[in-house]
């Protein structure tokens, strides 16, 4: 019986973490990137954590479907860091919105500053409304 109501309560605790958005930390030779995502029904909030050297910033941008697809819902953001950060931002949709239950995405691109082009990292966050 103990088991039960253990397997039960862990089950309810990663449900209540799926709820609150999604986490993903990524780590190059040269930099470390943990990023937070939580897709709302008309704006997105951003966390960004870890090390970068000097001349890489981040460049990011959230969509309507899962994997970085679907309508644009931002324009590509970038975030000047340096050494070790810390970044926080809530950014509004373009007018569009996210259904309850709906993915959404943000693509995240570490790249030269000023150049999104010359990436060392380029991955997707996925979440749930």
């Amino acid at each position: 019986m103990r088991k039960i109501f253990l397997a039960a309560g862990l089950v309810v605790v990663l449900l209540a973490f799926g709820a609150m958005g999604s986490l993903a930390q990524t780590t190059t030779d040269q930099s470390a990137v943990q990023i937070f995502f939580v897709a709302c029904e008309n704006q997105a909030v951003m966390n960004f954590t870890g090390s970068m050297p000097t001349g890489y910033d981040i460049f990011y941008q959230v969509f309507s479907g899962a994997g970085g697809t679907g309508t644009a819902l931002t324009s590509q953001r970038q975030v000047q860091v340096d050494g070790a950060y810390a970044f926080s931002e809530t950014i509004p949709y373009n007018g569009a919105t996210v259904a309850a239950g709906a993915t959404a995405s943000v693509r995240v691109i570490v790249g030269r500053e000023g150049n999104v082009n010359s990436s060392l990292l380029d991955t997707t966050v996925d979440d749930i409304q």
